[in-house]
């Protein structure tokens, strides 16, 4: 997406100073750190670039010293700068370092392309630094920005990762108590009997459990201080800093063992009461992110100068990840958030969520302990995504400005995100009328019920039936088509079902037609699916299956949230019609969903300050679930030449109330059918009539002539416009 804004920008006559944003992972060009990843790749980089031994780095000042308008009469993304850093200025030279030319073009910067995650996430929103006072905040897809911002603030701390934090602490601990040895001195003797009484977590050899966290104390010197001249930290504070991490291991698992049932959930303060027994508290917490901080460093500095990519775990180290968790919890208190969060404690549900990005891997189950990784998963979750908006503002951002296809209905999205959204935009789509058809096909060819719910979608005759839908749709949709499902367990189910039904199965009837691409959850896997789909519809597969034809172009099945679905421009042939065969609900006993539907239901009669309506868990819950029907939907209009079909493939949508969340472009177009028979012939009517409209222009001015304008968009500015505050925008 970045890539595709940056695109656009080179189209207008806009040459402002820019700058964009990206990972040292997406962007070192040094021959041997761009082989590592995570902290250890980030430990290489800061140790060649403080030694002056990384040669791109020590070219970027010559660099801006030449070229100080480098970016601004010629955007780049960040393709660009690695071939820069790649191959230098003429090609063949050393360039200089793409990580740190972004970083110093964005202090100059007039607009700053980034990631979400640059604003968000708090760790990294204080790299950007000052420049964010006075500055104006574009969120594009912002429909996401609800789920991210809540993920932002909390976190999941899987036993696993607990499990491998305890590891990381003991191996910083024998790795310097090996240093201390090689060092010589008095210390020698009492560090190699650390080294060994730290290994079993019954021995008591005076550093296991009891109330370690009273004796962990600052040091004299600075942490990590051995990389800046001066004495590194004791074996010991590594030992001690295990011991407390076997407690905590502990301590949680006798929680959830000692409430009613598997699962605990408590209020926020909750975790505060569970960390001051372990002597974890705001006075202690500097001095247990400065040891964790320096236990990842010295692991990290240990595999980059073996160049060991397997110890160097592109998640960074788990020890750094509970420090960054302690943290954040702590912030929220400081700030007065802590209600807007709930404790939980029970089986991880990271997998079952579909990947939300703070729940990564995890081992459920009871009964663990020395570090093992098997228990229950500690959560603090944030339940208010206004906390994050919050930092924002408190970062004096002036304005703050959200845009996408699917962000209405706006006031329950503002008060969301507790801003007071003073300018409100809805536009109609940019295409007429007779460009988009849109059907609800409630039965199948056999007129059995189409119906994605959790009663009808596992059985066979509904899959069966269903199968033989998107049969007939291959045949008469050309091109491109993208067939949507509720979730990747619903999909899989369904393409395995259609795979080994009838002779010839369903799925090669399917095939007989299009050439069928399934989306796999992968991102490399992805990129080969997405490729796959965009040559089929060039023309045949080389090695596909033989007898297939491929004259009708191609289907893509993927899932609603998926990446089809969020971001990814199908334009023209790619996406001539989208398939929707269900409604996306979060799954009613997910542990999260549960929770914020409590939530929302405990706060619905509270006043939120802003002018907007409290969301009650039931709205929240549906609205949610329609965003990404919308979301999906959008794949079939792409630009103002653009055409396209819209079935909804499932009996709901007949219902006037469903039938009323869906975007407002696509709301007179969609008419219900009785039978699969008429819906079917319709279609077939529709194609054929837009078989003669002319292809995409390529005029870069077209967007402003012609189709839409803004006849019929509705435009509010709520109460007055003075004082700060941000603005919002979606269609």
């Amino acid at each position: 997406q970045l890539a595709q804004v940056i695109r656009e920008l080179r189209a207008t006559r806009y040459r402002p100073r820019m700058a964009i944003m990206g990972s040292r992972q997406q962007m070192c060009v040094h021959k041997d750190v761009r082989a590592l990843a995570g902290a250890a790749q980030n430990a290489a980089c800061k140790a060649r670039t403080q030694s002056r031994s990384c040669a791109h780095h020590n070219e970027l000042e010559h660099f801006r010293r030449r070229e100080p308008d480098f970016g601004k009469n010629d955007p780049v993304d960040i393709e660009d700068l690695v071939k820069l850093g790649e191959r230098g200025v003429v090609g063949g030279g050393c360039g200089p370092c793409p990580y740190f030319l972004s970083l110093d073009m964005y202090k100059e910067a007039d607009i700053v392309f980034m990631p979400y995650n640059y604003v968000i996430d708090p760790s990294m929103r204080d790299v950007l630094g000052e420049r964010l006072d006075g500055a104006v905040v574009i969120f594009d897809e912002a429909h996401n920005i609800e789920s991210v911002c809540s993920d932002a603030a909390g976190f999941d701390l899987p036993a696993s990762h607990l499990a491998q934090a305890i590891n990381e602490a003991q191996e910083a601990f024998e790795a310097a108590c090996m240093a201390e040895e090689r060092a010589g001195g008095e210390g020698d003797r009492e560090a190699a009997g650390l080294r060994w009484n730290a290994r079993g977590k019954d021995v008591d050899d005076g550093y296991g459990g009891g109330d370690v966290g009273t004796s962990l104390a600052p040091r004299g010197a600075d942490p990590g201080a051995d990389a800046r001249g001066q004495p590194p930290r004791p074996a010991a504070e590594y030992k001690q800093l295990r011991a407390l991490l076997l407690a905590l291991e502990d301590r949680v698992a006798a929680r959830v063992e000692g409430s009613a049932g598997e699962e605990l959930v408590e209020p926020g303060e909750g975790l505060f009461e569970l960390l001051a027994s372990l002597k974890i508290t705001e006075q202690t917490l500097e001095m247990i992110k400065s040891i964790a901080t320096d236990a990842a460093s010295l692991l990290a500095g240990e595999a980059a100068a073996v160049g060991q990519r397997s110890r160097s775990r592109a998640s960074g180290y788990r020890i750094n990840e509970l420090a960054e968790a302690l943290e954040l919890a702590f912030r929220a208190r400081r700030e007065g958030h802590v209600g807007s969060f709930r404790l939980r404690i029970g089986a991880d549900e990271s997998q079952s969520r579909g990947g939300h990005n703070s729940g990564r891997g995890g081992v459920a189950g009871k009964g663990f302990g020395a570090g093992h990784g098997a228990g229950p998963t500690l959560s603090f979750w944030c339940f208010s995504p206004g906390v994050t908006m919050s930092h924002l503002a408190a970062k004096g951002v002036k304005s703050v400005i959200l845009t996408s296809g699917t962000l209405s209905p706006m006031s329950s999205f503002a008060s969301e995100l507790g801003l007071n959204f003073r300018v409100r935009l809805e536009n109609p789509h940019v295409i007429a009328p007779h460009q988009v058809w849109g059907g609800v096909v409630p039965v199948g060819p056999s007129g059995k019920k189409l119906n994605s719910t959790y009663r009808f979608r596992d059985t066979d005759e509904y899959k069966s039936e269903l199968g033989n839908v998107v049969v007939n749709f291959a045949r008469i949709v050309p091109d491109g088509m993208l067939v949507f499902f509720p979730s990747y367990g619903v999909m899989r189910a369904c393409v395995e079902h259609w795979r080994n039904t009838g002779a010839p199965s369903i799925w090669e009837r399917i095939c007989a037609s299009k050439h069928a691409v399934v989306e796999p959850s992968g991102k490399e896997e992805f990129r080969e699916a997405f490729k796959e789909f965009n040559d089929a519809l060039e023309g045949p597969i080389s090695g596909a299956a033989a007898g297939t034809a491929r004259t009708n172009g191609a289907a893509f099945f993927a899932v609603c949230r998926g990446k089809v679905s969020e971001g990814i421009d199908f334009a023209d042939k790619a996406g001539r019609c989208v398939v929707l065969t269900g409604i996306p609900y979060a799954p009613k006993a997910d542990a999260k969903v549960r929770i914020k539907r409590s939530y929302l239901d405990a706060n619905r009669n509270l006043n939120n300050g802003n002018g907007n309506l409290n969301l009650s868990g039931e709205e929240w819950y549906s609205q949610g679930a329609m965003r990404a029907v919308n979301q999906a939907l959008g794949r079939v209009i792409r630009h103002r030449d653009d055409y396209g079909a819209v079935v909804l493939a499932d009996e709901r949508f007949a219902h006037g109330n469903v039938r009323a969340q869906l975007s407002v472009w696509l709301r007179p177009a969609v008419q219900p059918f009785d039978t699969f028979g008429k819906a079917a012939a319709r279609l077939t009517q529709f194609f054929k009539l837009r078989a003669g409209d002319r292809p995409r222009s390529t005029d870069p001015n077209a967007s402003s002539r012609n189709g839409g304008g803004d006849g019929g968009a509705r435009f509010e500015v709520l109460g007055g416009a003075s004082g700060g505050g941000g603005g919002g925008g979606g269609g």
